[in-house]
C-alpha cells in the first residue's frame, strides 16, 4: 500500500508526537508495495451514518486511492494522491477559492473549532491547506516538482467523538516498546496495520525477539537479513514471518549513536475474521 504523508491526515489538536529517531528506520524500509483501494471490501474504519465530503481534485490533475478505508492512530481516514500540471501556489490559491465558498450557515461546525481556511507552508516547497467540513477534517497536502508542477495527497479525517489512540494488542512487540504511530487500513481483502516503535532496548535485541522469541512460540521466519554493524556503524535488521493467515514485516534500526532502537512492524492479515 502506498504510505501517504499521514501526519498532516490529521487536524493539528490531533497529531500525536512522533520520535524524530523514527527516521533511522525509514532508511532502511524497504519500498511498500502500491495496491489499488478495494471499495468492494467491508468498511472497517470510514463506516458513518454521515456522508463524508469528496475533496475536489486540483486543476488539471490526476488522482489514485491510497485508502478509502484507513485509520491513523484511532482517527478514520480516506487518502487519496496526486500528481499535477499546476504550480504549488495555483493549487493553494484554487482550494482557498472553493473552501471560501463553502457557506457556513449550512455546515454544522464542532463547536470551538475554527471556521474557513487554514493554510500553513512548513517551507517553500510544502503547503497543507486545511479545513472543517461539520465532523470531518480535509487536507491538502502539495508539494514543488519540477518544471512548474507539484505533487501532493488528499485526506479527510472524521473526528467527531475521536481521539487518538494507538492501539497495538494484535501486533507482536517488546514489552518494553513504545508505539509512536499506528496507522491500519483495510484494501483488497486484506487488513493491515503498521506501527512504528521506539525501545530502549538496542536493535540486536528487537532483531533476537522476532527471529528466536516469535519463532518459538509459531512463526514461521521466512527470510532475514541485516547486520549488527552496516556502513553507518550502527545495527539494522529487516525480517518478514508468517503464521497462519498473518504476516509480519519488520525493519529494525539502532538510533545513531545512542543504545535505544526505532523498528517499524507491518502486520497484515488475508482474511476479513481478523476484525
Amino acid at each position: 500500500m502506498l504510505m501517504p504523508p499521514l501526519a498532516t491526515a490529521l487536524p493539528p489538536d490531533a497529531r500525536r508526537p512522533v520520535c524524530a529517531g523514527w527516521r533511522a528506520a525509514l532508511l532502511l524500509m524497504a519500498t511498500a508495495a502500491a495496491a489499488a483501494s478495494n471499495t468492494a471490501w467491508a468498511q472497517v474504519f470510514t463506516k458513518s451514518a454521515t456522508p463524508w465530503p469528496e475533496i475536489p481534485q486540483p486543476p488539471r490533475s490526476q488522482v489514485q486511492w491510497v485508502s478509502a478505508d484507513m485509520q491513523v492512530n484511532g482517527i478514520p481516514v480516506k487518502v487519496q494522491s496526486f500528481s499535477s500540471a499546476a504550480s504549488l501556489e495555483e493549487v493553494v490559491a484554487h482550494y482557498e477559492a472553493h473552501w471560501d465558498q463553502l457557506d457556513p450557515t449550512t455546515i454544522p461546525e464542532i463547536r470551538g473549532r475554527k471556521k474557513g481556511v487554514m493554510v500553513s507552508r512548513p517551507n517553500v516547497d510544502t503547503a497543507i491547506i486545511g479545513k472543517f467540513h461539520g465532523p470531518f477534517y480535509m487536507t491538502v497536502k502539495v508539494k514543488r516538482a519540477g518544471l512548474g508542477t507539484s505533487t501532493g495527497a488528499l485526506s479527510t479525517s472524521f473526528m467527531e467523538g475521536k481521539k487518538p489512540v494507538l492501539e497495538v494488542r494484535d501486533v507482536p512487540h517488546p514489552s518494553g516498546a513504545k508505539p509512536v504511530s499506528v496507522v491500519e487500513s483495510a484494501d483488497a481483502g486484506h487488513l493491515s496495520k503498521t506501527v512504528i516503535f521506539v525501545s530502549d532496548e538496542a536493535a540486536p535485541q528487537i532483531e533476537f525477539f522476532y527471529s528466536r522469541g516469535l519463532v518459538s512460540s509459531g512463526w514461521t521466519l521466512m527470510d532475514k537479513y541485516g547486520s549488527d554493524r552496516l556502513e553507518n556503524g550502527n545495527a539494522g535488521y529487516v525480517l518478514m514471518l508468517r503464521k497462519g493467515q498473518e504476516q509480519l514485516d519488520v525493519v529494525v534500526a539502532q538510533v545513531p549513536e545512542q543504545r535505544r532502537s526505532t523498528f517499524r512492524v507491518n502486520w497484515v492479515h488475508g482474511g476479513q475474521d481478523a476484525k
